[in-house]
């Protein structure tokens, strides 16, 4: 009751599951923040590498979980992930810096509450992304406005954004 600690909870259903991480306790390991879900999880990929979980031990190039990064968890069944005492990684005063490159980069949305796509991007990135994609949603920037499926910005979601330029990207 005395710090920002929260018990960051994700609904993550059997498939594929495309998440961030808006706040993340200290041990960072995927054995430690996977923990409660034990056999349940298959399998934890982002971009450039990732893990599987072999009877519970984890085998693969992927080790921590960092928070600017977006994650695909392949589940067994329907499962709550649940990590307790975490901490808001994006806070008054400090934001999330991402490196993108050009072409395709799964990026965290480092935010408690939702925001729409034009609330969330500022302008001044607007020539330089070509699209975003959630799971199952997506959306391009086209003559000005943003068109598809794809609305909101939503806290625990990950999402591919496709850049024509490299460049330094930070929320609104």
């Amino acid at each position: 009751e005395f710090n920002d600690c929260i018990t960051l909870t994700i609904d993550l259903e059997l498939g594929a599951n495309l998440i961030s991480f808006h706040a993340l306790p200290p041990d960072l390991s995927i054995g430690s923040i996977f923990s409660n879900l034990q056999d349940d999880i298959n399998l934890i990929i982002t971009e450039g590498s990732g893990a599987v979980n072999l009877g519970g031990n984890w085998y693969g190039s992927l080790y921590e979980i960092m928070p600017n990064n977006g994650y695909w968890v392949i589940m067994d069944t329907n499962a709550t992930l649940i990590i307790p005492e975490a901490v808001p990684i994006s806070f008054e005063g400090y934001d999330i810096q991402y490196h993108l490159h050009s072409g395709n980069n799964l990026i965290s949305y480092p935010f408690s509450i939702s925001q729409t796509i034009e609330e969330g991007i500022p302008n001044e990135y607007l020539n330089s992304i070509w699209a975003i994609a959630g799971s199952g949603h997506a959306a391009q920037y086209v003559d000005g406005d943003w068109n598809g499926s794809l609305e909101y910005l939503d806290p625990t979601s990950g999402y591919w954004m496709v850049t024509i330029d490299s460049l330094d990207f930070q929320y609104n």
